[in-house]
């Protein structure tokens, strides 16, 4: 069961004042800093989620954007202190938005932090993996079209349904290939 849709309000919530209160707090320890880094490592390693708060949060224009968030207080734990601010706003300008943390920050938390950025590219290929056609199939292709009727083969046999847990299901094929893909919506 996916509970995700009816929990859009908690998700935002458990970011806002748990997670990112402990991240920006000089008072909280480093087993504190680390276990939510962790809890962002085990968010992000499916990919779904990653997608879902971006769709749920940023994409939507009357709520923070939660994802955005978490992933500029992962880069600013995983800048070395030394670099902070002056070397980083030097080489890129266009970072008005960019979270500075004003306390040193141990070596591991950092690792850990870049793992968990790297983890969110890694996350975002995976996701485009998992609904990348084959290089051979091509709509503009003759072999694909049908030209009589102006509808692709992929087209003829799309389907749509709308899933009970508020994912949205779209699947077709051509030839052999079968393509798949869920959405979450609200």
């Amino acid at each position: 069961m996916n509970f995700g849709h009816l929990m859009v309000n908690e998700t935002k919530t458990i970011f806002r004042h748990l997670f990112f209160r402990v991240l920006e707090s000089k008072t909280s320890s480093l087993t504190q800093k680390s276990i939510v880094v962790e809890a962002f490592h085990r968010y992000i390693e499916e990919p779904q989620n990653l997608i879902a708060l971006f769709l749920n949060y940023d994409c939507n224009t009357s709520s923070q954007s939660v994802y955005e968030q978490m992933i500029g207080y992962l880069a600013a734990l995983s800048v070395p202190f030394g670099m902070k601010m002056d070397a980083v706003c030097d080489r890129n300008e266009a970072v008005s938005g960019m979270i500075v943390l004003d306390f040193l920050i141990p070596e591991s938390l950092q690792r850990s932090a870049l793992s968990t950025l790297l983890l969110v590219a890694y996350s975002n290929r995976q996701w485009i993996e998992r609904f990348e056609c084959d290089q051979t199939i091509s709509f503009g292709n003759s072999s694909n079209f049908n030209s009589s009727s102006g509808i692709s083969e992929f087209a003829k046999h799309l389907e749509k349904s709308v899933e009970p847990q508020g994912e949205m299901l779209l699947a077709g094929s051509v030839g052999k290939k079968m393509i798949r893909l869920f959405m979450p919506f609200e």
